[in-house]
This record gives structure tokens, sequence and C-alpha cells, in this order.
């Protein structure tokens, strides 16, 4: 069974193939190298993204809208969906097949969840999974193989002094149960938000906060050594040269092709939270904010690239045209698209959160780095890209080819 990943922030974890973890790992880097260039030769008039979960705003404006963009038609549609799904932000994302698995998050009230929810892209239709070991927000999830990584983030609820969730689930999609791996240690545990990618080869996580109130300077990536991962996770710190940031979009690239590299792309993000120490990034001037009166508030443009083994220094892209953090970012027929996200450069970021939506034509280039031109047009034409319908932030972005 091929199944592919999501993309939804946080430390990097590599991956050595074992044979007690091969069915954990077999099927992800083709397929994902089949997502990355499905459509480049075939027509994408079926292409979708999804956007599901985050806020307008504040924590008490979670949406329940599931939008889908159409490639082919430029336009976004809120579907009307059917079952029942509890809005929720900040929660890790990931897609399996069909199916949108939304694991965590902030309710509206700011209180952390522990639940699964599942949104079947085919029926419209959403239905809940098992529950995780604990409640955790701005956490990760990941598919490797026929399995799905649920990572890190926090442990408390939005207006609570923050700490640290050691999370390490691993959800199987056959049976929806939730299995509670060894737990995170150090700097593995830190807090984390939106980028979580794997090739089959690396299991790629990124943290960016501890309980200190500002983005700690310890911001890593971090290789997960899938020999016996994920019953006991051992990092290893992944490149150099990463600019220490939370609520970064990633992406994986795979192009595919003899002599191309898989390369990570870490999409904009945050480089300053001071005096926020509570659960909820954002802050105590926020309904259901975090503790902490928040003083300063710092997204940037950067983009930065590693490639494949993701050993080396981080290499710069392009940046952003505009500063963003907590966007989501995914790639569909070889573009890369990044939408919403919240262009804080103040404490008053709850006002912030924004509906552009940003793509950039990708070109395999062996061992270098992809190009990324970043447009609001279409790729190739002088039209916009449509907007999102209201500002989000703190959502996922998945693509189905």
């Amino acid at each position: 069974m091929k199944q592919l990943l999501s993309i939804s922030l946080l430390s990097l974890f590599a991956v050595t193939h074992c044979t007690q973890n091969s069915t954990l790992l077999n099927d992800t880097a083709n397929e994902l190298k089949n997502a990355s260039t499905a459509g480049s030769a075939t027509s994408s008039s079926g292409s979708k993204l999804w956007v599901v979960g985050g806020t307008s705003g504040a924590l008490s404006a979670n949406l329940s809208t599931v939008l889908s963009y159409s490639v082919s038609a430029n336009t976004w549609t809120s579907e009307t969906t059917s079952g029942t799904y509890t809005p929720v932000s900040f929660a890790a994302y990931a897609r399996y097949g069909t199916k949108i698995y939304v694991f965590g998050g902030f309710n509206a009230s700011g209180t952390a969840q522990s639940t699964t929810q599942i949104f079947d892209t085919a029926t419209l239709t959403w239905s809940s999974g098992g529950a995780l070991p604990a409640a955790m927000a701005h956490g990760t999830a990941v598919v490797v193989g026929s399995k799905i990584l649920v990572l890190g983030g926090t442990s408390v609820n939005a207006a609570t002094a923050w700490a640290v969730s050691t999370m390490n689930a691993l959800y199987d999609p056959s049976t929806d149960t939730a299995t509670a791996q060894t737990a995170l240690g150090g700097t593995t545990g830190q807090g984390s938000d939106k980028c979580a990618v794997a090739d089959g080869s690396a299991v790629i996580h990124s943290t960016s906060r501890t309980a200190a109130a500002t983005i700690t300077a310890a911001t890593q990536m971090f290789f997960l050594n899938a020999g016996i991962s994920p019953a006991t996770p051992t990092t290893t710190t992944l490149g150099t040269t990463f600019t220490n940031r939370s609520g970064v979009a990633c992406v994986l690239y795979a192009p595919g092709g003899s002599g191309n590299a898989n390369f990570v792309l870490a999409i904009g993000g945050l480089t300053a939270n001071t005096a926020n120490t509570g659960g909820f990034v954002g802050g105590a001037n926020n309904t259901a904010g975090g503790a902490g009166t928040l003083t300063a508030w710092t997204s940037v443009t950067t983009v930065q690239n590693l490639a494949a083994p993701y050993t080396g220094a981080w290499g710069t892209s392009l940046a952003l045209p505009v500063a963003t953090s907590f966007a989501g970012a995914a790639i569909l027929n070889n573009v890369l698209y990044v939408v919403g996200g919240n262009s804080g450069t103040a404490a008053a970021q709850n006002t912030q959160a924004v509906t552009t939506v940003y793509a950039a034509s990708l070109t395999a280039n062996g061992t270098s780095a992809p190009f990324l031109g970043w447009s609001a047009n279409v790729p190739g034409t002088s039209t916009a890209l449509a907007t999102l319908p209201v500002a989000r932030w703190g959502h996922g972005v998945i693509a189905i080819p």
C-alpha cells in the first residue's frame, strides 16, 4: 500500500533502513517521488489542495470550514461536509490515502486535545479515530510507510505556562489506534510546530521552543534512527547553519530522476516571541491566549534548503515576498504553494492573519537547490492566484494529485 505524506512545524531525525522497521519505511520514498512528479506529464484537472484546521485570529476564532483549491479552475471552495468536527488550531496534520488526519490541537477555549479527527476527501465526511496517549498542541505528524508518527509540541493548555510535550506516538490507520512509543527527551522534546517530513531514509522533525519565554537558540533539526525508532528515538542533529525560528512550514521536494537529490525546504517562521510564556505561542492578548505579556512578535521571509543526506549546511533560497509564520505549505504538480499564515510584526498578532497564497514552480537541479521564483500569480501566467476566503493560520495544507 502506498501512502502519501502531509505537510502541515519541527526537530530532524536520521533514519537508517533496518529489517525490523522495513515495513515502516519501504513505500515512503517512492510515494513522495510519485507525488512530486505526478501531473508533470499528465493532466492536473483533478488536483487539489485541501485546508483544514486553523484560526482566523485568536483561538476563539477556530475555523470549522474545510477548503479545497482547484488547480485547473484557480478557485477555493468551502466544502459541505458531514460528520462531527471539533474546530482546532495548531494541531498536527497528515494525509494517508484520501484521508486527512488532525491530531490534537487547541480548541476554541484553549484546551489542548488528545483527539484524532479524520476527514475523508473522497466522501467529505468527518469521523473520529483513536485518541493520542496525551493531549498535545503545536506538534507535528509525518507518514512513514504504513504508519503516522505524531511528535513533540506542548502538553499544556493555552493559558498556562509552556511545558514541553515528549509525545512520540505511532498511529495505525488500519486499526485507527495510537500507541505510545518511548518518550522524546532532551532537545527533541522541545515544543514545535508545522515542520515534519519523511523520505524513506530520514524522518525530519524540527524543534523550536523550550519552557523559556523566547524562541530558543537551540532550535534544531534532527534525524530519527529508524533502526531502533520509533520505539527508542535516537537523534542526531541535522545540518548546520539553520536559522533558529518557530512556526516554520516545511516540505520535502523529492523530484526523482538520476542524480537529483531530495531537499527539505523550511519556509518562513517566527524569530521573536518575547515575554510570552504560555502554551499558545500567540500570547495573552488573544482570547484564550498564553500566559505572560507578549512584547515582540517577528515573522520572517527566510527560506532555507537542505539536501539529502541532510548532513551539510543549510542553504538560502529566494525569500518569501512577505514575512509569514505558521503558514501551510504543500507541493502539487511540481508547484510549491504557501497558503495563509501570520504576518505578525508586533504584539497584536491576532489581527495579522493573512489570506495570501504564493506559488513557485520547482525544477530538479541535481544536488543543487531547486529554483524558487515566488509569485502571487498562477505559475506561468499573469492570472492572480485566488486567495483564501478568510484569513487563516495554524492550519494544515494537504496536496492530493
